[in-house]
């Protein structure tokens, strides 16, 4: 029997590497074109990019990575909770590491983009997108 080119667990670890590249390109050019193209303030451009973020995330790793397949209210409200939360920890992951004088902005800044991505992936796995949701949209 031939032997498939990725494992059960790494297809979904890849498809959610991808979707997670494609929403980050999402994030940094949509605030740089409110910021540039229609003059929003920093912060709020940033807000606006976030948001067409967590939209192509959602859809992404719904459709994708999870292979749900039906878009649904109770997911996507999970998704959104969790990403303001795996959000909300990496900052204060990078500003809890700050007292400590031996860890360097880029150590916490890795840690950061290595811890958070893998939680986040293995909260929506285990709870976002656990296979419960009744109401189709």
């Amino acid at each position: 029997m031939p032997r498939m080119p990725f494992s059960k667990l790494q297809l979904p670890l890849l498809r959610y590497g991808l979707v997670g590249a494609l929403a980050t390109g999402t994030h940094v050019g949509g605030a740089l074109l409110l910021a540039k193209l229609f003059l929003l303030p920093d912060v709020w451009a940033s807000f606006g990019g976030f948001g067409a973020a967590v939209g192509i995330s959602y859809i992404g790793h719904s459709q994708w990575t999870f292979a749900e397949r039906r878009l649904c209210l109770t997911h996507f409200l999970k998704f959104v909770a969790v990403a303001i939360f795996t959000w909300s920890l990496s900052a204060l992951m990078v500003l809890g590491l700050t007292p400590f004088g031996g860890v360097s902005s880029t150590t916490r800044l890795i840690l950061s983009i290595v811890c958070i991505p893998l939680l986040n992936y293995l909260i929506n796995k285990c709870w976002t997108f656990r296979p419960s949701c009744t109401n189709s949209h």
